[in-house]
């Protein structure tokens, strides 16, 4: 923990997730940019963000990313429940 405090930084204490920019992506037209946001977990821990720590390796179910696929799958298996 404390080489990912070293590398990473300490992150603030805050009680409430909040959205915070990440950069800008040109548009596929080309016509102009969009700002990217990323939603930020509350974190009421002393440490690094949750997304170092799961680049890190950590496996502790509060600091897992979504997984889209294993979404995906949840959300079929309970569509077909429901229509049966």
């Amino acid at each position: 923990m404390i080489i990912a405090c070293v590398g990473y930084g300490i992150t603030p204490i805050w009680l409430e997730s909040y959205a915070r920019l990440t950069g800008e992506v040109r548009l596929p037209s080309g016509f102009g940019t969009e700002r990217v946001c990323a939603v930020e977990p509350a974190n009421i821990w002393l440490g690094p963000r949750p997304a170092d720590l799961i680049r890190l390796g950590a496996r502790f179910s509060p600091c897992m990313r979504p997984d889209q696929e294993l979404n995906r799958a949840v959300v079929v298996a309970q569509h077909e429940a429901d229509k049966e």
